[in-house]
């Protein structure tokens, strides 16, 4: 009798461990739950372009200041950033380099509405000094010429490099070296001198050592507009109303005028 009474004990026991585990399983489970929504709440998910990064990176910080959420931003060239929405269906915002960039995302009614922010102005850029001498469209298919232009495939400003050769009917006259995914490997090219031409966004040329910008009125046909696009799939509805509003704030427009832009309704 004594020996059933004890592993009667036991078992109880055990059953009890068990059971209170289970409890605080489910606890555990319904507490990150909580957290993971607290934390969407509080985040804003944003994408940007990399030739936008700086002046971007400045306005969010300002806006974590200001409301005390966090803006987290992934950085990439276009292709990357509408794979990875396609794919992930995650994110509130993306400050895209222009409206061309848009059209798959559209297909796949991932994106609710946009705003323009700002002018993307093309412009031929060239290393310090000029040394090809470029005064035109047609100089630039000069034997000494040695360009660097964007991945059409990437980046908006690569096809707008593409667009503007062949509308001049000089593409297959000119000599370029490399084409890249961002703006910044533009400078970093021409600035190593490993190239001396490029074509490439006046706001990512301007005050760069070593880079001037040549006046070709030819190439600003192919201006296009910063857009702030807010997306479909996006889990933070009501603070990313707010954070589009605070782009379109004096304050927000200001960052972006002092890295070189001008507003897209000017």
């Amino acid at each position: 009798m004594y020996e059933w009474r004890r592993k009667r004990v036991k078992k109880i026991g055990v059953l009890s461990i068990i059971v209170t585990l289970m409890v605080l399983i489910t606890a555990c489970g319904t507490v990150s739950e909580q957290e993971t929504e607290m934390h969407n709440e509080n985040v804003i998910q944003a994408y940007c372009g990399a030739g936008m990064k700086e002046p971007f990176a400045e306005i969010a910080k300002l806006y974590e200041e200001k409301n005390g959420i966090k803006v987290e931003v992934t950085v990439g060239n276009a292709a990357e950033i509408k794979s990875q929405i396609s794919a992930s269906q995650e994110g509130d915002i993306w400050i895209a380099g222009g409206e061309s960039e848009l059209k798959s995302l559209f297909e796949k009614d991932l994106i609710a509405d946009t705003k323009a922010l700002v002018k993307h102005i093309p412009v031929i850029a060239v290393s310090e000094g000029n040394p090809a001498n470029i005064m035109s469209p047609q100089d630039l298919t000069g034997a000494e010429v040695n360009m660097v232009v964007g991945d059409a495939e990437s980046t908006p400003i690569g096809k707008i490099g593409n667009s503007f050769l062949e509308k001049q009917g000089i593409a297959d006259q000119v000599n370029i070296i490399a084409n890249t995914c961002s703006s910044p490997a533009m400078i970093t090219a021409l600035q190593a001198k490993e190239a001396n031409v490029a074509i490439m966004f006046k706001e990512n040329a301007v005050g760069k050592k070593g880079i001037e910008i040549v006046d070709m009125p030819e190439i600003n046909q192919h201006i296009m507009k910063v857009q702030a696009v807010r997306l479909s799939c996006g889990k933070n509805k009501e603070e990313t109303d707010n954070f589009i509003s605070w782009l379109d704030s004096d304050t927000a427009k200001k960052i972006w005028t002092d890295f070189g832009y001008e507003l897209a309704d000017e």
